[in-house]
């Protein structure tokens, strides 16, 4: 999704771009960014919580893209176990939470 927003932004400000890392990874990405290779697009929380990540502006030509949300909710019931497996699993991956 994040990728796909960027396109469309770098494409209809008319900025050229190129592909240059595919990932499946953020760390990856983030190496590949740390390393001067790339530009790429994060959330907030992964650019805040990476020392040398900082976000581009439209003042350095690049276009801003849309904000987000992500809502994370689990059922008032007992689950199956990979279900709360699941949930766990996104809980320690994910960005912090605000409340």
């Amino acid at each position: 999704m994040l990728r796909k927003w960027a396109e469309g932004a770098l494409n209809q400000a008319g900025v050229r771009w190129v592909v240059v890392q595919e990932s499946s990874s953020v760390e990856v990405l983030k190496a590949s960014t740390l390393a001067g290779l790339a530009v790429g697009v994060f959330q907030e929380a992964t650019v805040s919580a990476v020392d040398n990540l900082r976000t581009l502006t439209p003042e350095e030509g690049f276009p801003t893209l849309p904000s987000t949300e992500m809502w994370l909710e689990r059922a008032d019931r007992e689950l199956p176990r990979a279900a709360r497996c699941l949930y766990e699993f996104l809980l320690e991956q994910l960005p912090p939470w605000d409340g």
